[in-house]
């Protein structure tokens, strides 16, 4: 099944509902709950993975595979649809049926979505981020005027101003987004932004819900 068909049939958007004059209510729209993919993992509420610290996820393959596979199914025709909502494709508009020969075609898009992320964003993150390092322990002074030294030279190698705009942008259209830190072929620091199209972070079931992989 195409990725615009999927969208139409199983994650009808809310503003295409309205427009239409289908009656939400009636589609059978229920609140998120707890899915359980096994008896270690699940995804929470928030669309979150979590994994129990009990049990190592190299010993349980087939756990990774479901969460890999809910993931693709469920959560990523979402964050597509999300996609296209803010390049301004309304499919479900864009896609609805000529009226009959004569008839009012009243089929108009609003791109509100763009207009309040752009928007957001210039006042979020319109002043740069500035990144330092401050050890708890003043007698290593000298170990943090290394690593801030560390920092100043990465973003100088690199404009972080750019990838934090990105990030928070793709934030705000997804409902999240994350930052990956990586080193090039000579170990030289590098930081981008990755969208959850195809990442996930996996937190563990306790009460700190530390990341556990991702």
């Amino acid at each position: 099944m195409k990725i615009s068909e999927i969208l139409q049939k199983e994650y009808p958007n809310i503003q295409d509902t309205f427009i239409s004059g289908r009656d939400a209510s009636k589609m059978g729209w229920t609140n998120d709950n707890t899915v359980n993919l096994s008896g270690s993992a699940y995804l929470d509420d928030n669309d979150v993975f979590h994994y129990s610290t009990s049990q190592n996820i190299k010993d349980n393959p087939i756990d990774l595979f479901n969460m890999i596979n809910l993931h693709r199914t469920k959560l990523m025709p979402t964050y597509v649809m999300k996609r296209q909502y803010y390049k301004g494709r309304h499919i479900n508009i864009l896609n609805r049926k000529p009226t009959p020969h004569g008839d009012p075609d009243n089929r108009r898009i609003v791109n509100m979505p763009k207009k309040l992320v752009d928007s957001f964003n210039g006042y979020f993150i319109g002043t740069p981020i500035d990144i330092a390092y401050q050890d708890p322990s003043e007698e290593e002074a000298t170990e943090g005027n290394r690593v801030n030294n560390l920092i100043q030279a990465m973003t100088k190698h690199q404009v972080l101003d750019d990838v934090f705009t990105e990030a928070s942008k793709w934030s705000s259209v997804y409902g999240r987004a994350y930052l990956y830190l990586y080193t090039d072929e000579k170990a030289y620091p590098h930081i981008t932004f990755l969208d959850p199209l195809n990442t996930f972070i996996v937190y563990d079931n306790t009460i700190q819900n530390k990341p556990y992989l991702g």
